[in-house]
């Protein structure tokens, strides 16, 4: 199964390199590549949020909102990160 990240990669691909994007579906290794691209992709989101939770630690529990808010914001910049670097390049 193909989650979120690879199925950017596909419509990053689609749009703006068709050439390989056709290249690896004649040659059936596309599924293959956007599996392994989504699985790097998740494992990398997650390496980020835990080097950006030592930098600006989320406040207590206790306070739910602010944490959530907190951690969201964490998530977004590490999938911000990560898009640049892997699924749009």
């Amino acid at each position: 199964m193909i989650g979120k990240y690879g199925m950017m990669r596909r419509t990053y691909l689609e749009e703006n390199c068709p050439a390989m994007y056709e290249q690896m579906l004649r040659q059936g290794t596309l599924k293959n590549h956007l599996q392994e691209t989504d699985t790097l992709a998740r494992s990398m989101v997650q390496e980020q949020i835990n080097k950006l939770l030592k930098m600006n630690p989320a406040p207590q529990k206790s306070n739910q909102l602010a944490w959530v808010g907190h951690m969201n914001s964490l998530k977004h910049m590490a999938e911000e990160m990560v898009l640049r670097q892997l699924v749009y390049a």
